[in-house]
């Protein structure tokens, strides 16, 4: 019960601990759920919903009402005598007031492509937000990387002031004896304080880099061992996953949308109404006393003629059409080149991982001669350790190609948009 009690006591610990632990993907994730921006997309939504609801609306039955009041310089009168009848004079002044209920019959396809259009700006506003998300998905990506190569030569740098340790550790016992000149010792301190100095800028950097981690990711990073990515190349040559190029797709189908409408401005439109009311006169015009009265009948709207302007908007559409083509042309030279130069700089880490294997082998068969050469005296201090920094150096090139080649795999995915 007792270890029960103790286990229970630590699970924050453990739990903390275990979430230390940090995927490059789970990066981008919390950074996307993070971002401000991620919060637009519900708006969008919303704001595509509220539209799609009028757009049902004007299939609904549409209700008005309706006054009027006019003053007419001249009235409909006869002028006829007709015995034993009193036809009265109409007044000048004229009120109605009246109720009217029309119905949408037949619009020509309008509000169907109308919603067409509001799914398809949507659908633009997304993928401009898709591609904000690219781009910060890319800075996380190079802060992820920049702080795993700091802490690959932050360990090897310990290497090195561990190394100067053990051979101050020697040099003192021979500086106790009198063999061995104190400036030796002294020489070895200096160089175990350069490297402790540049192990602080390093420290330093890597903190402000988790610091940047942490602000577009929402949480205090604290632990730097974070889990380098292992990733797959596959040549490709394939973009359509690229938000950019899904933006552009959907920019041209707003303007094959908006050329849908603009062919239906020359459709007639039909609808029924209805109207009740009451005014002076009413229906008999030859009554000049306040009445009620209804009529109901059919609706027609056409426009035949308008100057050509459907034409013309028709081919600024088709030129808005070319020109997101060519828009999309030439992103794909430029995003088809980037690969080719990606695919190079693989290669070119893939070389360089192999000679680095065969250089540390060298310099560290040249740092064991040389600890033996600077305990027997045959070398200087400074000797040992320029050679000991050049193989913590050699080491450190090593990494930081490993990195970059990781890093030049995931730019290709980011240049495919599989990201």
């Amino acid at each position: 019960m007792r270890k029960l009690i103790i286990f229970l006591s630590l699970f924050p610990f453990l739990a903390l601990h275990a979430q230390e632990q940090f995927s490059l993907d789970s990066l981008m994730s919390l950074a996307v759920e993070n971002y401000p921006k991620i919060r637009e997309t519900a708006m969008i939504d919303q704001k595509k919903e509220l539209a799609e609801s009028n757009h049902q609306s004007s299939w609904l039955p549409q209700i008005s009402l309706n006054a009027q009041a006019t003053y007419q310089s001249e009235v409909t009168k006869i002028d006829i005598p007709v015995p034993n009848l009193n036809i009265p004079e109409l007044s000048k002044d004229q009120y109605k007031i009246y109720l009217e209920m029309s119905q949408l019959i037949y619009d020509g396809g309008s509000l169907k492509h109308s919603r067409e259009l509001e799914e398809a700006n949507a659908q633009t506003e997304h993928r401009a937000i898709a591609v904000e998300l690219y781009n910060l998905k890319r800075r996380i990506k190079e802060l992820f990387l920049q702080v795993i190569m700091l802490e690959n030569s932050k360990e090897l740098i310990i290497e090195n002031i561990n190394s100067l340790d053990a051979r101050i550790k020697e040099v003192d016992v021979g500086i106790q004896n009198g063999a061995v000149l104190s400036s030796v010792g002294d020489n070895l301190r200096a160089g175990k304080i350069k490297s402790q100095q540049i192990l602080s800028e390093t420290n330093f950097t890597q903190e402000g880099l988790l610091d940047m981690l942490s602000h577009y990711c929402g949480i205090q990073l604290t632990q730097t061992e974070l889990q380098q990515p292992d990733a797959q190349f596959s040549p490709d040559n394939n973009i359509a996953l690229r938000p950019e190029y899904q933006l552009l797709e959907s920019q041209k189908k707003i303007v094959e949308t908006s050329d849908k409408l603009t062919s239906l401005q020359n459709l007639p439109k039909l609808s029924g109404f209805g109207q009740a009311g009451y005014g002076r006169p009413g229906l008999n015009m030859l009554d000049n006393d306040f009445s009620g009265y209804y009529l109901i009948g059919i609706r027609l709207y056409w426009k035949p003629w308008n100057w050509h302007k459907v034409e013309r908007e028709q081919k600024i559409n088709r030129l808005r059409q070319e020109i997101i083509t060519e828009n999309q042309n030439t992103f794909t030279t430029e995003v088809q080149a980037e690969l080719l130069q990606i695919q190079k700089e693989i290669l070119k880490y893939e070389n360089l991982m192999q000679s680095d294997r065969e250089i540390i082998a060298l310099k560290g068969n040249v740092v064991r001669t040389a600890e033996a050469q600077l305990s027997n005296g045959i070398i200087t201090s400074s000797e040992y350790i320029n050679q000991l920094n050049e193989e913590t150096q050699a080491k450190i090139n090593a990494e930081n190609h490993k990195i970059q080649l990781i890093n030049a795999k995931l730019n290709y995915k980011i240049a495919l948009g599989k990201l």
